[in-house]
C-alpha cells in the first residue's frame, strides 16, 4: 500500500497537482487506504496485547502474566507513577480491582 500510495502521488505531482480530477482522486483514496491501514494495524496490535494480559488473568498464571507485560511494555521494575499513585501496593491494588 505504501509503494502505491507513493506511486500515485508521483503520478498526481507530475501532472502539476492538480486540486480535483480522476488523479487527484486515485492520489487521495490511495493515501486513505495507507493511512487507514497503518491505524489499523496499530489498534490490531493493541487489541493483541490486551488479550493476552487477560487471557494470562483469566487463566490465574501470574508468571505468563507478567512475562506477556515484560515483553510488551518492556520495563522490569515498578512504575513512578500509575493512576496518581504511586506506592507498589496501592499500583497492584488499584490494578487488581480494575481487573
Amino acid at each position: 500500500m505504501k509503494e502505491e500510495s507513493i506511486d500515485k502521488h508521483k503520478v498526481w505531482s507530475s501532472l502539476g497537482r492538480p486540486r480535483m480530477g480522476p488523479y487527484f482522486l486515485e492520489m487521495r483514496r490511495s493515501k486513505f487506504k495507507y493511512k487507514q491501514a497503518i491505524k489499523d494495524k496499530k489498534r490490531a496490535r493493541q487489541h493483541q496485547f490486551s488479550d493476552a494480559l487477560n487471557d494470562a488473568l483469566l487463566q490465574k498464571d501470574a508468571n505468563t502474566f507478567w512475562r506477556s507485560w515484560r515483553s510488551k511494555v518492556g520495563q522490569r521494575g515498578s512504575s513512578e507513577v500509575t493512576d496518581g499513585l504511586t506506592d507498589n501496593t496501592d499500583i497492584a491494588n488499584r490494578f487488581a480491582s480494575i481487573f
